[in-house]
C-alpha cells in the first residue's frame, strides 16, 4: 500500500521529504576542505589551475543538523555509494539520512528557499520513469526533458514548473513506498534519474522564490562532483 507524504514543509514544498520517519540522530560531522594556508598561496603569479575539493576520506551523512561546505559521502548503506560537494555554508540536512536517500535544504526545513535530495525510486528505468511522471499529469510541453550524464552515467532530466502540487512518482522509504508530489508557488522543480547498473535513484531539486545564483551553484557543484565508489 503507498502512503502520501506528510506536507512537512507546507504548501510551498510539497511532499520532498521521503526519508523523514527515522529516528534522531547526532548531527553529521563531516572531514571539511581545509582553508588554503599561507604556504599554499604564497605564490600569486602560479598558474596552476585551483585544486578541486578532496574527495579522500569524506565523512558520510549520518544526522540533521548544520552542513558546513565540504566534501560528503553519501550515507552508510546507500546504493550506490558517492562523494559529492556542497561549495557553500548555511545548508541543513533536514531528514535522517538512509539507505533510501537524504534532503538537505537553505537556509531551514520549515522555510526553505531551496530543497536538493537523493531519493530511490520505484521505477527501474528512465524510461518507465517517464512513463510515471506522464501518467501523474506532470510532462506536458512546458517540461524540458534532456538526455546527460551524472558522474559518468546516463541521465534523464526534467525542468518543471507547477502552479498546483501534483502526485510525481513512487519512492522507497523506511516505512514502504511513498507517493512524492511537487508543485505549488515554486520558481523551478528539477527531477534527474540517474541510470546506476545496480540501484538508479533521483536527484530532486525544488526552488523557491527566494532562490538565487548562489543556491544554483551550490545545485550545479554538488551535481558535478558526483563520483561513484
Amino acid at each position: 500500500m503507498h502512503r502520501r507524504l506528510p506536507a512537512l514543509l507546507g504548501a510551498s514544498f510539497a511532499c520532498l521529504i521521503v526519508a523523514a520517519c527515522g529516528a534522531a540522530v547526532a548531527s553529521p560531522s563531516p572531514n571539511v576542505t581545509p582553508t588554503p594556508t599561507a604556504a599554499a598561496t604564497e605564490h600569486p603569479t602560479d598558474s596552476s589551475p585551483t585544486p578541486a575539493p578532496t574527495t579522500e576520506g569524506a565523512a558520510p551523512l549520518a544526522g540533521t543538523g548544520s552542513i558546513p561546505s565540504g566534501t560528503y559521502r553519501t550515507p552508510d548503506g546507500l546504493v550506490p555509494g558517492f562523494t559529492f560537494d556542497v561549495r557553500a555554508d548555511g545548508w541543513q540536512s533536514v531528514v535522517p539520512p538512509d539507505q533510501y536517500g537524504f534532503v538537505l535544504a537553505i537556509p531551514n526545513a520549515f522555510k526553505p528557499d531551496v530543497l536538493l535530495g537523493v531519493v530511490v525510486p520505484a521505477a527501474a528505468t528512465a524510461d518507465a520513469f517517464t512513463a510515471e511522471l506522464t501518467a501523474s499529469g506532470l510532462l506536458d510541453a512546458s517540461v524540458v526533458v534532456t538526455d546527460g550524464t551524472v558522474g559518468g552515467l546516463a541521465s534523464r532530466s526534467y525542468a518543471f514548473k507547477s502552479s498546483v502540487a501534483r502526485t510525481a512518482f513512487v519512492a522507497r522509504s523506511v516505512n514502504g513506498d511513498v507517493h512524492t508530489s511537487f508543485g505549488g508557488d515554486l520558481a523551478e522543480n528539477r527531477l534527474i534519474f540517474v541510470e546506476h547498473p545496480t540501484n538508479p535513484f533521483v536527484i530532486v531539486v525544488s526552488l523557491g522564490p527566494g532562490a538565487g545564483v548562489a543556491e544554483q551553484f551550490v545545485i550545479n557543484a554538488f551535481i558535478q562532483s558526483i563520483t561513484f565508489d
